[in-house]
């Protein structure tokens, strides 16, 4: 059966010489992890397409008994920007932080919105040295550590790091 769902890329690991596992985010299952054949070629262009935090439309092939799915195609719907060092800096940050945080194949939508308005973040806000300690806090919140209400968090702007409060 084929399945089709946007998700935002974690990591491409490199399995073999012809296939890599591919390790995303969605919104209907949670992390979940593809393998995908001929990443390595020449013919296919799909590595540009499976840079972290992209977000992809992925067609797969899902079969209950498998614990990893065969990717069949991925197509862009976000690119990020790819030529600013620092924005590439803190994106390939957030990507390892949520790769080995996320560990389950648990869905959770609020999560899935929250990395969508991250990605999006990354390439449009100016402060980018707040920005790290801003989303570890928030996605701290959302996976329940925390003392506070999350909704409490939703109109706060910047960070004080020095008196580690939200504005």
């Amino acid at each position: 059966m084929f399945q089709t769902t946007t998700a935002i890329v974690l990591a491409l690991q490199k399995h073999n010489d012809q296939s890599s596992i591919l390790h995303a985010y969605t919104r209907a299952d949670g992390r979940v992890s593809y393998m995908v054949y001929g990443v390595h070629s020449k013919k296919k262009s799909l590595q540009a397409a499976l840079q972290p935090l992209n977000i992809v439309e992925l067609t797969s092939e899902k079969v209950p008994s498998r614990t990893i799915e065969t990717l069949k195609e991925a197509k862009i719907t976000y690119l990020t920007r790819q030529n600013d060092f620092e924005r590439q800096c803190v994106r390939m940050f957030v990507a390892e932080l949520v790769y080995r945080t996320l560990k389950l194949p648990m869905h959770d939508e609020r999560i899935f919105d929250y990395l969508i308005d991250v990605v999006h973040q990354i390439d449009t806000t100016e402060q980018l040295h707040l920005l790290p300690q801003e989303i570890m806090t928030r996605l701290s919140l959302l996976l329940g550590y925390g003392s506070e209400p999350l909704e409490e968090w939703k109109g706060l702007k910047s960070v004080d790091v020095l008196q580690s409060i939200f504005r």
